[in-house]
C-alpha cells in the first residue's frame, strides 16, 4: 500500500544559526526536505539579527512564507500562534495552514555538514526581478558584461560578526597573488573578490573587481558567485553557496570541514599544522590532534598548488564564455519521484556528490 501523506504536509522550521555558511546550510537542508516530501509546504521561521538572513531565504525556492522574529534575544516566541485556528501570524501564513504544522523542526534538527536526503543537492536561485538591477550593479563596479569572472573568497578574522583570536581556517592573501595574476593576465578573464571592509587590501589591478571594499554588497556578492565561471574559497559561508547554486568550486586551504558536497567541487586541504614543539603534523593525521595538543598555525597552500586548481577548473569550465546563466525556476523546485517517508532523526546522506581531494604535483 502507498504511503500516504497529508495534501499539503506542512513544514515549519526555526533556524537559529547566526553565521552565513550555518545559516546557508540550515536553508539547503529544509530545502532538500521539502523537495523529498510530496505536496510539501515550507515555513521558516528565524530572528532577523543579521543582514543576509533575508536575502538568502529569498534565494530558496522551497519556502512558502516566512516569519521573521524581533532581533531582541528575549524576545521568546509565543508557540500557540502554531496551534490550529491561531491567526496571529498573518494571513498569508495561515491560509497555507502553517498556523498548524505536521511537522515543526528546531536548528538542532538540521545537521550543518550534510544537505541531502537523496544525494543530490538543491539549486538555489537568485529571483528574476534582482538579475537585471544586481547585473547593473556589478557592471558598474567595473565588471565587463561581455567576459567571464571567477568570484574568490580568501578568509581572514577581522570579520565584524565573528572575530576570533586564531581560527586555522584563515589564510594569507598574499599567497594567491600568482593565482590572480594567472587568471587575469594568462587566461583573460576577470576577478571579482568577496568578503567585507576588514579584509587587507589587494594591489590594484586591471580585471580585479573588489567588493570587499564596500560595505553592504551582501546580496551583489552573492549574485555574482552565482554568475562566475567557478569559484575559488576557504571553509567558510560564500563557498556553501556557489555550491548550493551549483557553480563549480574549489575548497582550497581546506580544514576537512564537511560542507556538502557538489557536482564538480574539488578540496585541496591545508599542507600541514605546526605544534607547540616545531613538529609538524599533516593534514592526514588530524585524527591525532586533542584539546590539549593544539596546532600553533597552519600551513596554508603555496601559490604554485594555487594556480594549479586553477588551472584544472580553467578547464574544467570552458564552455563558460561569458557571464554564467543560472537561472532556475523559482516556483518549480524539482520534487523526488519516490518518497519513502521520513525517519526520526531525520538521515541525511552525502549521496555521490562530495567533493574530491584534488592532488597536486607542486606539494
Amino acid at each position: 500500500m502507498p504511503l500516504q501523506t497529508p495534501e499539503p504536509f506542512r513544514i515549519v522550521a526555526y533556524v537559529g544559526h547566526q553565521t552565513f555558511g550555518n545559516f546557508l546550510m540550515n536553508q539547503v537542508n529544509l530545502a532538500a526536505l521539502a523537495q523529498h516530501i510530496p505536496n510539501s509546504v515550507l515555513g521558516v521561521m528565524y530572528r532577523n539579527d543579521r543582514p543576509y538572513k533575508d536575502f538568502i531565504t529569498s534565494l530558496n525556492p522551497n519556502v512558502a512564507a516566512t516569519m521573521t522574529l524581533p532581533e531582541d534575544p528575549g524576545y521568546v516566541f509565543p508557540m500557540e500562534c502554531l496551534i490550529d485556528e491561531s491567526t496571529l501570524l498573518g494571513e498569508q501564513w495561515c491560509s497555507l495552514g502553517l498556523n498548524s504544522p505536521d511537522l515543526f523542526l528546531t536548528t538542532t534538527m538540521l545537521p550543518l555538514d550534510i544537505h541531502t536526503l537523496t544525494g543530490e543537492m538543491p539549486v538555489f536561485g537568485v529571483p528574476n526581478d534582482l538579475i537585471a538591477p544586481l547585473g547593473g550593479e556589478l557592471i558598474k563596479h567595473g565588471l565587463d558584461p561581455n567576459r567571464w569572472f571567477i568570484c574568490l573568497h580568501m578568509r581572514e578574522g577581522n570579520y565584524k560578526y565573528r572575530k576570533m583570536a586564531m581560527d586555522y581556517r584563515d589564510i594569507d592573501p598574499s599567497n594567491y597573488l600568482d593565482m590572480l595574476d594567472q587568471v587575469i593576465n594568462q587566461y583573460g578573464g576577470q576577478v571579482v573578490r568577496l568578503g567585507d571592509p576588514s579584509m587587507t587590501p589587494l594591489p590594484e589591478m586591471d580585471g580585479l573587481i573588489d567588493l570587499s571594499k564596500i560595505d553592504g554588497t551582501f546580496a551583489l556578492q552573492l549574485f555574482a558567485t552565482s554568475r562566475a565561471r567557478y569559484f575559488i574559497g576557504c571553509d567558510s559561508g560564500p563557498l556553501s553557496f556557489a555550491k548550493a547554486t551549483n557553480v563549480p568550486a574549489a575548497r582550497v586551504n581546506s580544514m576537512g570541514i564537511s560542507i556538502g558536497g557538489s557536482r564538480d567541487e574539488r578540496v585541496l586541504p591545508k599542507r600541514g599544522f605546526v605544534m607547540d614543539d616545531g613538529s609538524i603534523l599533516k593534514f592526514d593525521q588530524l585524527h591525532a590532534l586533542t584539546e590539549e595538543n593544539l596546532p600553533v598555525s597552519a600551513l596554508d597552500n603555496t601559490p604554485e598548488q594555487l594556480c594549479e586548481i586553477t588551472n584544472y577548473f580553467h578547464d574544467l569550465t570552458k564552455d563558460i564564455t561569458g557571464w554564467r546563466d543560472n537561472r532556475i525556476d523559482m516556483s518549480k523546485a524539482k520534487p523526488t519521484p519516490d518518497f519513502s517517508g521520513i525517519e526520526f532523526p531525520i538521515h541525511w546522506t552525502h549521496g555521490n556528490n562530495m567533493g574530491c581531494i584534488f592532488e597536486t604535483k607542486s606539494a
